[in-house]
């Protein structure tokens, strides 16, 4: 049996490549805690839409976005919309950079998503959480690695 934790019922979580693998299995559990989550994804549509279609069946409050977390752009379009209707009170970064890992270094790919997460979305969850925080058990930084 699940233990039942009802500290994430209501909560808002957006999961960074939140439809396959660990980020699907992080998000399946929050979204029977009672989350809404918001599953990101880059590439794999098919995927990420038999997922959203599995969660909903499930009735798990669910929304899909493709950004991809390398591009400033694609992140800031994610997240204003899903600030229309509140804070996020849950980050997990879960996207994954695959790629030859010869190619890897302080400029690749790695260090833009780092990068990206680290100061863009976490900074976010601090503007927008900073009300709900004051008066609340504060927000959530998961990184999943």
């Amino acid at each position: 049996m699940t233990p039942s934790y009802p500290e994430f019922k209501g909560k808002r979580a957006l999961i960074t490549g939140g439809t396959q693998g660990i980020g699907k299995a992080i998000a399946e559990r929050l979204g029977r805690q009672g989350a809404m989550v918001y599953l990101n994804f880059a590439r794999n549509e098919q995927a990420a839409r038999e997922t959203l279609d599995q969660f909903r069946d499930a009735g798990y409050a669910s929304e899909l976005f493709q950004a991809d977390l390398g591009s400033p752009e694609a992140i800031e379009t994610m997240l204003e919309h899903i600030h229309q209707s509140g804070p996020l009170d849950l980050l997990v970064c879960n996207a994954a950079y695959c790629g030859p890992i010869r190619q890897l270094s302080q400029d690749s790919e790695v260090g833009k998503i780092v990068l990206v997460l680290v100061v863009v979305l976490v900074l976010d969850l601090w503007d927008f959480g900073a009300e709900k925080r004051a008066r609340s058990f504060g927000n959530y930084f998961v990184p999943s690695l």
